[in-house]
């Protein structure tokens, strides 16, 4: 290991409550305590995960996402169609990633 890449140890105390909180506040984001202490200390403030519900959704439109690309190349003979629905499941590709990363990515503060 690089000296840049030698980790410090820090031991610091916290009550039991906050123990717990710390705890629970890593596990609904899906990180370990010291993921979750990493992303505060350099400003980001982690999200937690989001339900089965949401990714069910995603899913559905990744699913229509999957449609227009196979509309698309029905119509590989039609220039203007071919090029209509390759765009909309473009454009749906961008917007299931951006409601992905708003949804899961850390803000900053």
């Amino acid at each position: 290991m690089k000296k840049s890449e030698e980790k410090i140890r820090k031991t610091f105390r916290l009550s039991d409550e906050e123990a717990a909180d710390l705890k629970a506040k890593a596990e609904q984001c899906g990180l370990t305590e010291t993921e979750f202490l990493r992303k505060l200390i350099l400003g980001q403030q982690p999200k937690a995960l989001p339900d089965d519900h949401f990714w069910n959704k995603m899913n559905e439109l990744y699913e229509c996402h999957s449609k227009l690309k196979r509309r698309a190349e029905q119509f590989g003979n039609d220039p203007e169609l071919h090029l209509f629905y390759s765009e909309r499941a473009n454009e749906l590709q961008d917007l299931v990633m951006k409601i992905i990363e708003r949804f899961t990515l850390p803000d900053l503060n």
